[in-house]
């Protein structure tokens, strides 16, 4: 028996990751990746424009552009996706049987540490980590993220979801100079 558990939970996080990973986003998904974008806009631009956290600020470089956001889609897109959402929260459709309580409080649970992670002191600077208004935008973010991987039960919906709005942040709303400080 007590071989059991570490064996059925490291086949439970295996089926997850597997289906994450091999779910091909389809037409609805991209619409389903869509609304989770314009939910995280809805709630970020207004909160971060309001409170002066989100600063216009364009980076003109298309080649930036391309290049930033090929790497947020993989970090921390695609690999916080795989942590935080993958492996916490039941796969729609290998777990279709969990029930509303238990994706309800594992999407909780896995906002929660997604947040505290950002609280982490190895993310710098941490004033920018630690302040209460980029922690409403991560946990925005991360809600919206859960709502993508549910709805698709694809890793790659989520990192899209993840990786455009940080790419948006750092390379339009003036993350960058936020990051570099005063």
């Amino acid at each position: 028996m007590a071989g059991f558990l570490p064996t059925t939970l490291l086949t439970v996080l295996g089926d997850r990751a597997a289906a994450a990973v091999l779910a091909p986003p389809t037409g609805r998904d991209m619409l389903t990746v869509g609304l989770g974008l314009t939910s995280v806009a809805a709630v970020a631009l207004p909160l971060g424009l309001s409170s002066g956290f989100l600063r216009p600020r364009l980076v003109r470089s298309p080649l930036r552009w391309l290049l930033g956001a090929a790497l947020n889609f993989m970090a921390p897109g695609a690999v916080e996706e795989a942590i935080f959402r993958v492996l916490l929260i039941p796969h729609p459709v290998a777990e279709a049987d969990a029930g509303v309580g238990t994706v309800a409080a594992w999407v909780a649970a896995s906002t929660c540490l997604f947040l505290a992670y950002h609280l982490s002191p190895m993310h710098r600077p941490q004033r920018v980590f630690r302040d209460g208004r980029f922690l409403a935008l991560a946990g925005a973010l991360g809600l919206a993220c859960a709502f993508v991987y549910r709805e698709t039960g694809s890793l790659w919906c989520a990192a899209a979801t993840h990786g455009l709005p940080v790419t948006v942040w750092l390379y339009a709303l003036g993350g960058l100079e936020i990051l570099r400080g005063p």
